[in-house]
């Protein structure tokens, strides 16, 4: 993956972006984290 980030400190989770523009989220539990996650996501990115 080009990118892993973790939306927050307390969560396991981590969404991995890949240079097929393919997005995986990993361990996400709840719809709110996804949405967190994405977000931060595209921070980075643009």
């Amino acid at each position: 993956p080009i990118i892993s980030l973790t939306p927050s400190e307390k969560s396991k989770a981590t969404v991995l972006l890949f240079s097929s523009g393919k997005t995986v989220c990993v361990g996400l539990k709840s719809r709110n984290d996804i949405d967190i996650a994405i977000r931060r996501l595209l921070e980075i990115i643009s």
